[in-house]
């Protein structure tokens, strides 16, 4: 039996192609919807679509970029919940185990 963690690995989860193929009816919900309580190890392999850290994966941007974790925390309030850094700051709080 194929399991998503096996399907993720294969394909690039920023495509929104493969999102769509893999989510059916649920294409028009946010990454947070349709990811969220997705395992961590799924989404260390995520990677950011937009902004400096554009093509890093969520796992290499935890690991070593602590000052944009730090800003990303601080500016909370101002995250639209239709991108992938609102899922990125919910990974770094189940990463930090909040």
């Amino acid at each position: 039996m194929v399991s998503i963690d096996n399907v993720m690995d294969a394909l690039d989860e920023n495509t929104e192609r493969y999102r769509e193929a893999l989510c059916g009816d649920n294409v028009s919900k946010t990454p947070f919807e349709r990811w969220g309580k997705a395992s961590l190890k799924t989404l260390n392999k995520f990677k950011m679509s937009k902004g400096k850290h554009k093509g890093k994966t969520f796992e290499d941007i935890y690991n070593n970029e602590p000052d944009y974790i730090m800003w990303l925390i601080g500016n909370k309030g101002t995250l639209s919940e239709r991108s992938n850094v609102f899922l990125f700051y919910n990974y770094v709080l189940r990463k930090a185990g909040k």
